[in-house]
């Protein structure tokens, strides 16, 4: 009998797919020998030229979709990195990621020069803005975090405690017209009671609750709530007069006691209103506001300041998770006039403002009360 012979069904695709599996391999193996290589950390990849393993001219791809232009020379850790909006960077680089001494420059002609670490800035460094604003001191994660000084344009500038871009902690902040606040900070409002120990400028230490002092020679030592004078606290008046007592949003309101100069005898009682209040003496609520004699009292002019206080901006970032629009997170410098009115009715003079502008102090004898400059600022 006849042997038959064997058969096998050739199926179209599986030869397809055979081949270009050898394609593949001859392809990769071509551009491999070339020096072509593709790289990956964690939110970004590489694919261009390297020697020596090292990556020296090639794209990077972040997530989000910025690219970069990657060049290095081999024998050097320093290379180059030009993003597909505008921003370039030029420093150490470790593998794909910037690392070591670098500078940004951003297409919104902001710039920074410091360290970098896993592809952010991370360390020290100095960011300087376009309009002129600088901060300097540390970053961590491509943000203010650590000590540091925020510089505005105008001369106004924070020395203290920064988290996660915003001042938190102990500072120090003087405006231009020489207001300062020493105290506490929680996410960029004036918030403290007790005492703290804050560094100053000088290299010296503060020691003492937070304390707010007028370029006018008035004074406020006490505890702040969300950027006002809430609280306990004292405010003393370049005068010599003192008011000890309590404060609702920077204005004298509930139990206290008034200090004039000269011999008058101390006032000690309620306010409301930042004015002297008749009380009712079996529940100690306050019925009417004590009218006081205002005659000799006379309104000096305002003192124009900006506020000693104001919001830092935020530094931007070209990394693999930050998009560099160049659009600041947190507000700039902002100025809102607040001018203090004149003495009241009661004798009372008021606090003055720790806003843009600081309000007026009426230049009474010592037999009327003054008015504390108010405290939204």
């Amino acid at each position: 009998m006849a042997e038959k012979k064997k058969t096998f069904n050739k199926n179209p695709l599986i030869i397809i797919l055979i081949i270009a599996l050898i394609f593949l391999a001859a392809t990769a193996s071509i551009v491999y020998g070339l020096g072509y290589r593709y790289i990956r950390e964690d939110t970004v990849k590489y694919f261009g030229k390297a020697a020596k393993e090292q990556p020296i001219n090639g794209t990077l791809y972040y997530t989000g979709g910025l690219k970069g232009k990657l060049t290095k020379n081999v024998n050097s850790a320093n290379g180059k990195i030009i993003f597909s909006n505008g921003d370039s960077y030029e420093g150490g680089l470790t593998g794909i990621e910037r690392s070591g001494a670098g500078k940004m420059t951003y297409a919104t002609g902001d710039t920074y020069s410091g360290t970098f670490g896993n592809d952010k800035k991370s360390g020290k460094g100095t960011f300087t803005y376009k309009n002129g604003d600088i901060y300097e001191g540390s970053f961590k994660d491509d943000k203010k975090d650590g000590f540091g000084k925020f510089s505005w344009a105008d001369g106004s500038y924070y020395y203290g405690e920064f988290k996660e871009n915003a001042r938190n902690g102990t500072g120090v902040s003087k405006n231009a017209s020489g207001d300062e606040y020493i105290g506490g900070y929680v996410n960029d409002k004036r918030n403290g009671t007790g005492e703290v120990s804050v560094l100053l400028v000088s290299g010296e230490t503060y020691k003492g609750e937070s304390r707010l002092n007028f370029s006018n020679g008035d004074a406020y030592i006490g505890t702040f709530v969300e950027d006002k004078r809430t609280g306990s606290g004292t405010y003393i008046w370049v005068s010599g007069e003192k008011y000890t007592g309590e404060f609702v949003d920077g204005v004298m309101q509930g139990k206290g006691t008034y200090y004039w100069v000269g011999g008058r005898s101390p006032y000690e009682g309620y306010f409301k209103d930042g004015k002297i209040a008749v009380v009712n003496s079996e529940d100690t609520n306050t019925k009417t506001t004590k009218d006081t004699k205002t005659a000799d009292s006379k309104a000096t002019a305002s003192n124009s300041t900006n506020e000693p206080v104001k919001s830092t901006q935020a530094t931007q970032s070209t990394s693999a998770t930050t998009s560099t629009s160049g659009v600041k997170s947190t507000t700039s410098s902002t100025n809102a006039a607040n001018t203090a009115g004149t003495t009241s009715s009661s004798g009372v003079k008021s606090t003055q403002s720790t806003s843009v502008t600081t309000g007026t102090t009426s230049a009474s004898n010592t037999q009327s009360t003054k008015k504390t400059q108010g405290s939204n600022q």
